[in-house]
């Protein structure tokens, strides 16, 4: 199943500190399936693309002196 979500970069975790970012997620999950149950989901996202929109909100903001 492909997938997005949008929020905001405002939590601690695998991509740091919070910055407020917008963020635009795109993603593929695939799931193992018994008897209508889901046994295993596998879940691949964009990570740089992530990244990137991070950074550019970082700079954006360094740029504009706040």
């Amino acid at each position: 199943m492909r997938w997005s979500l949008t929020g905001t970069h405002g939590g601690f975790g695998h991509f740091g500190a919070p910055t407020g970012a917008p963020m635009y997620v795109m993603g593929m999950s695939h799931f193992n399936m018994t008897g209508g149950k889901v046994m295993a989901e596998y879940m691949v996202t964009d990570e740089v693309a992530i990244w990137k929109q991070i950074v550019a909100h970082v700079e954006s903001r360094a740029g504009a002196g706040t």
